[in-house]
């Protein structure tokens, strides 16, 4: 049996490593279409804020790494807010900046093992580019770092690795509709997976993960209320 145990952020989705879970495919894309639905706007706005600027980013070799990470780890985090009933505003998307070191070492580590992974004959690649599906979501709403963050969401998934692949394959298919349809539409499209990706975090690891978050962000906040009282002095 594999344990997560040394690392008190892990322990709350232990039980998901040894027991498993159901993967309930439908209740995900129902559930993302009603949190999308709750704030459209905002959601379109900033998928298309964030592909110009990964675009941008795109064109230097590392700048990738620094942005993509914060950028989706943003849109996690207004989704916990919309899904919540949380109050919110368009700055919240920026949260995910606040991860930044953490998120780029993820992206790096998990671009360079994947990319063995698809030299190792293929299949590790693929298992791996799946298996660390809810490495942003746990660094930004989980509080982990980069490595405990891989680990456990390799884990978690592997339980159902299967329904996890061919979930991605069914997002995918989502997001493309709005380019086969009208290339604009992809920014609609886009949120609404991105939407329904968050919905499957939430379902599957979502309570013990706000609950990290919000500790998360009080310890920041704290800090930040020390730094001024000091600055003050």
């Amino acid at each position: 049996m594999e344990s997560t145990t040394q690392n008190p952020a892990t322990q709350p989705y232990q039980h998901l490593i040894d027991n498993g879970y159901e993967f309930q495919l439908g209740d995900y894309i129902n559930r993302g279409w009603e949190i999308f639905k709750k704030d459209p706007g905002p959601f379109i706005g900033y998928t298309l804020l964030m592909m110009v600027i990964m675009v941008v980013a795109a064109f230097t070799i590392i700048g990738i790494f620094f942005v993509a990470g914060p950028l989706v780890g943003g849109f996690y985090i207004y989704a916990n807010k919309v899904a919540n009933d949380e109050p919110r505003s368009f700055s919240d998307f920026f949260e995910g900046f606040a991860f930044t070191g953490q998120l780029a070492i993820s992206m790096l580590v998990t671009a360079v093992l994947v990319f063995i992974g698809y030299l190792l004959l293929f299949i590790p690649g693929i298992y791996l580019g799946v298996a660390y599906g809810f490495t942003i979501p746990l660094i930004v709403l989980g509080g982990m770092d980069f490595w405990s963050a891989m680990e456990t969401s390799r884990k978690v998934i592997t339980k159902n690795w299967f329904w996890f692949f061919l979930f991605g394959i069914v997002v995918g298919i989502i997001a493309a509709v709005g380019e086969i349809a009208l290339i604009i539409g992809i920014f609609v499209t886009m949120p609404i997976a991105m939407c329904i990706q968050y919905a499957a975090f939430e379902g599957i690891m979502g309570s013990a993960a706000s609950h990290s978050y919000e500790n998360k962000i009080d310890e920041i906040g704290t800090i930040d209320e020390i730094d001024d009282t000091q600055g003050g002095i």
